[in-house]
């Protein structure tokens, strides 16, 4: 499975990766017979961005258009790929479309993008002072705690009291700064 966390910063370091590996470590699941089991675990591998590489940017767009952008691309089968739609081509089509929709667009697409790169791109990493109440995630690290919108409970997935907006959380713990 994969999951939409976003980590908080207090400042902006050089080396990004590095610093949300250290923040990140606490909560890896191990698979090693040797180690202990971790309760608080919930990852075994993540990138910067991932899947979601991007959303910082989408949060900031006219949202109407996005989601027309994201129509078109539904109907066109623009997220496709196999053998008669090779990637290279199907993202050069997808930027097109995004291009037509947002034509003063300065910087990487955000639906064209590697999922895997470790260290993400730029707009990965957004101030807080520019997150707005579109950006959603599954897990939220801050300084003192980690929300989940669900937790495992042995045997069930139970709801929590966080409903995946970055934003609110920020603002209901009143933290105005950092990334």
């Amino acid at each position: 499975m994969h999951y939409h966390c976003e980590v908080y910063l207090e400042e902006r370091p050089e080396n990004i990766f590095d610093a949300v590996s250290r923040i990140m470590e606490p909560y890896m699941i191990s698979f090693d017979e040797d180690d202990d089991y971790n309760p608080n675990g919930f990852w075994d591998w993540f990138v910067i961005g991932g899947r979601w590489s991007g959303a910082h940017t989408e949060m900031l767009l006219d949202q109407e258009k996005l989601k027309q952008f994201y129509k078109i691309c539904d109907e066109k089968e623009l997220f496709w790929i196999g053998p008669d739609r090779p990637a290279e081509i199907q993202e050069a089509k997808r930027k097109e479309e995004f291009l037509k929709l947002f034509p003063d667009f300065k910087g990487i697409v955000p639906t064209c993008r590697d999922a895997y790169r470790t260290e993400g791109y730029p707009d990965d990493i957004i101030e807080v002072e520019k997150v707005t109440e579109h950006l959603s995630c599954y897990t939220l690290i801050l300084p003192d705690e980690v929300l989940h919108t669900e937790i495992w409970d042995g045997n069930e997935f139970q709801e929590t009291h966080f409903d995946g907006c970055v934003k609110y959380a920020l603002n209901e713990r009143d933290i105005t700064s950092g990334y």
